[in-house]
């Protein structure tokens, strides 16, 4: 039996599969490709966001240095699009990493430089804001 690329299968097929098992379907719900849209699959790095004001001293963690090769990076940052979750210079070292994309439940920066890396990179939408006064990454 000939082995299915997960790449041939479109997100509408997905949908559709896990509605005739029982799950919820819709899927990232208000979380759009910078352009080009790509296509990408691998293993979820999930990283979530704290509030730096919340965070204690020395919460900061480097996700980065955990991603491996075909890993999807998945940052939670409850949707905030007042700061950046991610930007040119992550984005390079995602790429040097080898991940296979980026999913963001907040904003990006440095969209002309984002484009120029081969990364497919889906979030809530673009912002000039940077991170310093949003939230920090403190576990994955």
């Amino acid at each position: 039996m000939a082995q299915l690329d997960p790449l041939d299968v479109s997100t509408c097929q997905l949908s559709d599969a896990l509605a005739k098992l029982g799950h919820y379907a819709l899927g990232l719900a208000g979380i759009w490709p910078l352009e080009p849209a790509k296509s990408f699959v691998g293993i979820a790095r999930t990283v979530q966001f704290q509030h730096k004001d919340e965070a204690g001293p020395g919460a900061r963690i480097e996700y980065l240095d955990y991603v491996q090769p075909g890993d999807v990076i998945v940052i939670d940052n409850a949707g905030r699009i007042d700061a950046s979750s991610f930007g040119g210079q992550r984005a390079l070292k995602a790429k040097q990493r080898n991940a296979a994309g980026v999913v963001l439940n907040g904003a990006y920066r440095d969209v002309t430089e984002l484009q120029g890396i081969d990364l497919p990179i889906y979030g809530v939408g673009r912002t000039v804001a940077s991170s310093k006064q949003g939230g920090i990454p403190v576990a994955v």
